[in-house]
């Protein structure tokens, strides 16, 4: 739903204003949540330098990712940039996630990533002539190619912060103020490129339409990303990334509804597929990472010491990634 609204402001808004209005929901949100939290005695900020290479992240993924996306959706379009983007999440998250927090790639796994790779290829090859005979008129082909790239750059970024807020999430941090201080960041960059690409002149020329899409977009966004942040509470980023993978089909279908972008056998095979791909990684074996913590807090009960991750709790009813 974000990413429709986007697609409606992507061609006559500068991106910054765009991704400025979009994270102001989030940020209420997080505020609201971190506020509440410390009101309860809570420690809910993070010590100093988390706080750095948070804010040093969230840097990074509101402009290699936010504005780069909203970017590209103008030079390539909706089935093409969101496709894109979310092959670079799925191989970059697996990777990382590989990296960074020692998450296993199964066979299982790697074969619906190669499900999912496939589809998200098929569903570009198919939507990119399309977009092509829509977008020649008036991008050139230079600015296609930097769509491409800026779409791609997106993907990378967004799995960066993707995986971080899963290593956040297993006890250093809330997940809430994670989120807190992202969409924070996210409001006062892009607010200083705002007043300095279009100042209050381009602010004031802003439609009634367009801020409708916009803080839809937004509002949608914090939904989304408030379900991220929860969802890595409890199953791995590889399992994450490929479930949120269904927005590519649903991506390219909305382009056909809404932007009147012909549909193809390449959308319908690539919808296909990213169904398969979803199924694939369903797994019944519980996230070895949320075995540890659990076996350490049903140890602490017997031994009456106060678990170290209390935070990181699953329901046994969650299905997770092997």
């Amino acid at each position: 739903a974000a990413n429709i609204f986007l697609r409606h402001v992507a061609i006559d808004c500068e991106p910054a204003w765009v991704s400025f209005n979009k994270a102001i929901p989030a940020t209420v949100v997080g505020w609201v949540l971190v506020l509440m939290g410390m009101s309860q005695g809570r420690r809910m900020m993070p010590p100093r330098e988390l706080l750095r290479t948070l804010i040093g992240l969230a840097i990074f993924v509101q402009i290699a990712g936010n504005i780069a996306f909203q970017w590209s959706l103008a030079q390539v379009g909706l089935a093409l940039a969101v496709p894109l983007g979310f092959g670079m999440i799925i191989v970059s998250g697996a990777i990382l996630g590989r990296i960074w927090l020692s998450e296993p790639i199964t066979g299982r796994s790697a074969i619906s990533i190669l499900v999912l790779i496939a589809a998200v290829g098929i569903l570009s090859v198919g939507a990119a002539p399309d977009q092509k005979a829509v977008l020649s008129e008036s991008v050139a082909k230079p600015a296609i190619v930097l769509g491409v790239i800026a779409a791609c750059s997106a993907g990378f970024a967004y799995a960066v912060n993707t995986t971080y807020i899963r290593a956040m999430a297993l006890g250093a941090m809330p997940v809430a103020t994670t989120l807190m201080v992202i969409s924070t960041v996210g409001v006062v960059v892009h607010g200083l490129i705002t007043a300095v690409q279009i100042g209050w002149t381009g602010v004031t020329a802003t439609t009634l339409e367009q801020w409708g899409a916009m803080y839809g977009a937004g509002i949608s966004n914090a939904v989304a990303f408030f379900s991220l942040g929860y969802a890595l509470q409890r199953i791995s980023v590889l399992h994450v990334n490929i479930l949120n993978a269904s927005q590519v089909a649903m991506a390219a279908i909305a382009g056909v509804l809404i932007f009147g972008e012909k549909p193809s056998m390449a959308m319908y095979v690539g919808c296909g597929l990213t169904a398969l791909g979803m199924i694939l990684i369903q797994a019944r074996k519980k996230d070895s990472a949320l075995e540890r913590l659990e076996e350490e807090e049903a140890e602490a009960v017997h031994t009456h010491v106060e678990p170290a991750k209390p935070t990181a709790r699953v329901s046994h009813s969650v299905a997770s990634a092997e």
